[in-house]
């Protein structure tokens, strides 16, 4: 069996750690409570993003706020030195060609029909649509498109390149809340491993807390569940390292931050502004 470099080690879990501690905090918290009273649809919204985008881990804030599920397609990015690039991508080309252009998040409802690209359309679409209208609430006095930098979030490997990996049979199933720090690494994990998985949003309140409890024997976040092996675990650092160990297919691209490009994103890409 082959021998990867995996990101995974005490002193990078450590970090990775207090970085997702750091983040939670600094967009005030925002995705650890439902706060908006919201219809449930009868099919799970789907997603194309990457949890290393600040855009679309706020609209995962406000996903979690709305107790909403999802379907995930990850969509990290295949090199830093380039935004648009989709080269061995396995969800960016499909959003190429069903949204006419490489830029995240992507969602699709297919309770509606509608399709939207751009963070702050989507969360009003389903602050409408589920959410009864509720107005939004300010996310952080940062500015969103310095969040990972300011939030030491500047490891590639927290939910931004992509690591070679294995496509499993069935996807994954999480339940978890974007704040909570907890949940933070395995959400990067599985965006770098182009994981696709259900997420089931249990932040505080949800109403699938008793469905969690059920499950898993207790509130404690995250609790992944893989039927493709039987594996399950409520740890995260086991859930990372397991993803790893289980479905990884090739080393990590040695880049770092300062790669970092945004050649080939859109006009109307946040970074820009």
């Amino acid at each position: 069996m082959a021998t990867y470099k995996q990101p995974t080690g005490f002193l990078y879990a450590n970090w990775h750690a207090l970085s997702s501690r750091l983040l939670v905090h600094w967009t005030l918290g925002r995705g650890r409570t439902v706060e908006e009273s919201s219809t449930q649809p009868a099919q799970p919204i789907v997603l194309y993003e990457y949890n290393g985008c600040p855009f679309c881990q706020r609209l995962r804030a406000v996903v979690s706020e709305l107790d909403l599920d999802a379907t995930v397609y990850p969509t990290p990015r295949v090199t830093i030195k380039g935004y648009a690039r989709t080269g061995e991508s396995r969800y960016r080309p499909v959003v190429a060609e069903k949204a006419g252009e490489v830029m995240f998040p992507f969602m699709e409802d297919p309770n509606t029909g509608i399709s939207l690209l751009d963070s702050e359309a989507i969360m009003d679409y389903l602050r409408v649509t589920y959410g009864g209208g509720a107005l939004p609430r300010a996310f952080s006095a940062l500015p969103i498109s310095q969040l990972m930098l300011r939030s030491l979030r500047l490891s590639m490997y927290f939910g931004v390149l992509r690591v070679p990996g294995h496509l499993p049979a069935q996807p994954l199933e999480l339940f978890a809340a974007q704040g909570n720090p907890r949940c933070i690494p395995v959400f990067d994990a599985l965006s770098c491993l182009e994981l696709p998985y259900h997420w089931k949003t249990c932040a505080l309140g949800s109403r699938k807390l008793g469905e969690l409890r059920d499950r898993s024997g207790s509130d404690q976040l995250p609790y992944l569940t893989d039927p493709n092996t039987g594996f399950s675990s409520n740890n995260s650092r086991r859930i990372v390292a397991y993803l790893y160990e289980t479905y990884q297919a090739g080393n990590i691209p040695d880049e770092t931050i300062r790669d970092y490009s945004t050649e080939g994103a859109s006009s109307r890409h946040g970074t820009l502004g």
